[in-house]
Parts: C-alpha cells; sequence; structure tokens
C-alpha cells in the first residue's frame, strides 16, 4: 500500500521535475500545418519493361523505316546482257494469258517483243516496232513498255535528259525532237497507270502534233 502512495505521489509532482518549454506549442503547431510529405511512388517491373519495349520499337522504326522507303525508291538497272527478249505472235493473247494491263499498238504493221529478267524469269517491258502509215508520209515507231518499278535498262539513257513537255489530259509527256535533212526523230516518254512508255518516232514531221497524235493513239483517247 506504501508503494502504491508513493508511486501516485511521483505522477502528482512529475511536472514540477522538469523545466517547461515555451516554444513547444508552437512547434507543434507548425508540424500540424506542415503538409504531407509525398512519397516517392515505385513503378512495378512490368511498367519498367513496357517502357523498355517501347524505346526498342521506337529505335528499330527509326532504323527500318528509312532503309525500306531508300530500297523502294532505289532504281535497278539492267543491262541488255541480263534481259532475254524473244518475239511474241500474239501480244493481245500474252498480255490476256499473263493477266497484265497495259496498251499497245495492234494497227498497221507491228512487231511485238517481251523482255525477262534472265536470273528470275519476271517480265520487265515488252517492246514493239510499228509501221505507221499516214496519208502523206511513213512513220517508223519503236516502243518499250515497261511494267516494273523503278529500274533502268540499255535504251532508258536515250530519255534520260528529256527537257521539253505537254499534257495529254492529265498525262505529262516528256519529249525532245531532232530534226536531219530529210526526217525528224521524236522522243517521248510518259506513264499511264504505273506503266512507262518510251517512244521514238522516225517523221519527216518532227512536232509535238506528231508525237501527241501517236499517244492518244495508243491510249485509245
Amino acid at each position: 500500500m506504501a508503494n502504491r502512495q508513493d508511486d501516485w505521489e511521483k505522477l502528482v509532482h512529475i511536472a514540477e521535475e522538469y523545466e517547461p518549454d515555451p516554444d513547444l506549442g508552437t512547434r507543434t503547431v507548425r508540424e500540424l500545418e506542415r503538409p504531407p510529405v509525398k512519397k516517392r511512388k515505385r513503378w512495378p517491373l512490368y511498367r519498367w519493361l513496357s517502357i523498355a519495349a517501347c524505346c526498342l520499337v521506337v529505335i528499330g522504326l527509326s532504323v527500318f523505316l528509312p532503309v525500306y522507303f531508300f530500297s523502294r525508291d532505289e532504281v535497278i538497272y539492267y543491262s541488255s546482257e541480263e534481259i532475254d527478249v524473244t518475239d511474241i505472235e500474239n501480244i493481245s493473247q500474252y498480255k490476256e494469258e499473263n493477266d497484265l494491263d497495259f496498251f499497245f499498238f495492234s494497227r498497221d504493221i507491228v512487231r511485238s517483243k517481251v523482255g525477262k529478267i534472265e536470273k528470275s524469269n519476271e517480265i520487265a517491258y515488252f517492246e514493239q516496232e510499228v509501221v505507221l502509215f499516214n496519208e502523206s508520209r511513213i512513220d517508223m515507231l519503236n516502243m518499250q513498255i515497261v511494267l516494273i518499278q523503278n529500274a533502268e535498262f540499255s535504251f532508258s539513257a536515250s530519255y534520260n535528259d528529256l527537257v521539253g513537255f505537254f499534257f495529254v489530259g492529265e498525262i505529262k509527256v516528256l519529249y525532245n525532237i531532232s530534226d536531219f535533212s530529210d526526217s525528224s526523230v521524236c522522243l517521248a516518254k510518259f506513264t499511264y497507270e504505273n506503266v512507262d512508255y518510251y517512244m521514238t518516232i522516225t517523221t519527216s514531221n518532227g512536232s509535238t502534233e506528231t508525237i501527241e497524235n501517236y499517244v492518244e493513239l495508243l491510249l485509245g483517247i
């Protein structure tokens, strides 16, 4: 019982054993008013893996896409030795059997050939030699019909420097006319429905009207 009385006396007089801190209340208020510290949220592992995967995709696309588009635009040159050219008796039937889409001459005197890439046996172009009879003259026309894209052949070089142009409807025709003493040679090139046409016309009437006439005749305009 005496021990309990002693403990009670100590508890009652405990405040007298310590000096009061006058700033205690102020510090307490400050601590209560201070905004809570936000704990830094740790991202789970799968999020870091997702970010890493996205970075790899971006890097891969940045490397692959330029190479892909460059390869699409890259022009491949085929020498005459790489092309196997053979005669065709009926170009209309040949076109239908191979499910192809292009325009060709079928009137007057025509000799048709097909050029295939030897390594792949892929059809590269058709060639036509045409004799065209007009009222006052006879014209000779040689034409290549190129089906594959981004390709150049031995005959293409003659058409690289064509600077003149005119339009047949919405078709832009590049051309050049060289006049000689008794004839003219007209070079013309145009693209229609993803097929490239190269024309060499030997005529006594070298003019844009002659070229336009044969472009319209070919396309049935």
